[in-house]
């Protein structure tokens, strides 16, 4: 998704944060843009920090219900809009909005805590690693967009509790995060000729010869030319013996 965007001139600099749901996992990602404006570099997109989780939708249903029978009951219960996520601060406080016999409410809170914990720890760590660059963006009142991608990106779960570490970090030198579409950055992209299906524009980003996709900073697809040579070093007192075993035989 950071492709489709970061050519974009109308894109400014600063940082974007990327939540992509699936039914496994649930990946994070914080991404600085910076724009050279002597026009020399150009534009530059690289990863700060990523994070983690296995709180996908599946993974998700599968932890919190009391018997794996009612996962189908879990999973309509977390799509519910109506489920105060933002208000959840102890496991006590989820029975207040849920009336479910199988869901295990305490196993419910730790997935909420790790949640929390792994997109919170996401942002900590790019502002710790560009610390005076994002305490400017947040100074300035320039929000940080975060968009919510992948497959279970509808379901409540995962944006009220993004809601809740954004309220959480407010001081904590980190810029507000506002969820944005991404479809609305490519309305205007004349060269796209897909302007409303993510997975299309997706493809047709990566459709093209590899020497023109923008490379992004820190991503693990990008290999050095020369790849170093991995082989373990070899033991001199192997070869000693080696030697001394081929001109006296065995001891």
């Amino acid at each position: 998704e950071i492709l489709l965007y970061q050519q974009d001139n109308a894109i400014p600099s600063g940082f974007y944060s990327v939540v992509d749901v699936g039914g496994g996992t649930v990946d994070i990602a914080t991404f600085l843009k910076t724009v050279d404006t002597t026009g020399n570099n150009g534009t530059k997109v690289q990863c700060i920090s990523q994070s983690i989780e296995s709180l996908g939708f599946d993974s998700l249903a599968a932890k919190i219900v009391s018997n794996k029978t009612d996962i189908s009951h879990a999973k309509e219960t977390l799509k519910k809009k109506w489920i105060d996520y933002f208000s959840i601060d102890k496991s006590s406080d989820i029975g207040k909005y849920i009336k479910a016999p199988f869901i295990n409410f305490h196993k419910f809170y730790d997935c909420i805590k790790g949640f929390r914990t792994t997109y919170g720890t996401c942002l900590t760590k790019a502002r710790n690693r560009k610390s005076k660059l994002m305490r400017k963006q947040a100074a300035a009142g320039h929000p940080m967009k975060y968009f919510l991608v992948g497959g279970a990106s509808d379901v409540s779960f995962y944006g009220g509790n993004i809601g809740r570490m954004i309220f959480a970090q407010k001081n904590a030198g980190i810029p507000n995060a506002v969820k944005v579409d991404i479809l609305s950055y490519l309305k205007n992209n004349a060269t796209l000729e897909v302007k409303d299906n993510p997975r299309l524009l997706i493809s047709q980003m990566l459709a093209q010869p590899y020497e023109l996709i923008p490379p992004l900073g820190n991503m693990p697809w990008h290999f050095p030319e020369n790849p170093p040579d991995n082989k373990p070093k070899e033991d001199p007192n192997e070869k000693l013996a080696a030697i001394q075993k081929e001109k006296y035989g065995e001891c």
